[in-house]
Order: C-alpha cells, then structure tokens, then sequence
C-alpha cells in the first residue's frame, strides 16, 4: 500500500513540478526580452540626445568655415604685396592660401618674396642630408 501511495503522489507531482518550471522558463524569457527591448530604447533615446550636439558642431564648423570664406575673399580683393625690403620666413607663406595660384604675376611676385628663404632652406636641408650619410 506505501508503494501504490508513492506511485500516486510521483503521478501526481510530476506534472506539477512540470508546469512549475515551465511557468518559471516562460516567465525568465520574457524578462529577458523585456531587458533587450530596454537596451534598445535606451540607445534610441542616447542617439536622440546626441543630435543636439551633433547640430552645435555643425554650427560652429559652419561658422568657422564663413569666416575663413571671408578672409580668402577680402585677401583676393586687395593687391598683392610687393614685399618691400627683407622679408622673415614667418610672413613669408602668410595670404597665399587666399590668392589663386593659376595668375602668373601673382606667382612672380610670391617667388620675388620668398624665393631667397627657400633656396636658402633647400641649401641647409641639403647640407643637413650630406652630414647625416
């Protein structure tokens, strides 16, 4: 008789402990996917808080931007430099970025003025190799 009462609670309990971890499974991966959508919601809404400043940056390099377009085009404007007397290697390249490079008399004039600094340039660099090898 304690053997056919231990084979009705088993019978009987098997099923329930069968129901209860698959309740239990159910409910864990519904928490996880509840914690995927989560993490997607919160990329979603870390993206939309970044576009702010990712507008600021384009405002401000924007404006960076218009003002070099004005200095190229108040230094087109005015005529070249001749360069009167000696000329130091710092002013030497100052203004070339905003004067087109296809006039040739714009051409001459830079050579004019920078012309002796570079050749004397090429000689020190030249001079600097021989010694190295």
């Amino acid at each position: 008789m304690v053997e056919l009462l231990i084979l009705v609670v088993v019978v009987l309990l098997l099923p329930v402990i069968y129901v209860v971890l698959t309740y239990n499974t159910l409910v864990a991966l519904g928490n996880h996917i509840r914690d995927a959508w989560s993490n997607i919601d919160t990329e979603l809404k870390r993206r939309y808080d970044l576009i702010p400043n990712l507008v600021a940056t384009v405002k401000g390099y924007a404006a960076h931007e218009k003002e070099i377009l004005e200095r190229v085009t108040s230094l087109q404007a005015q005529p070249p430099d001749l360069g009167r007397g000696l000329i130091s290697p710092a002013t030497c390249g100052r203004g070339l970025e905003a004067r087109p490079t296809s006039r040739p008399q714009t051409r001459t004039n830079w050579w004019t003025r920078c012309g002796s600094f570079w050749q004397l340039w090429r000689t020190t660099l030249n001079l600097k190799r021989t010694s190295i090898s």
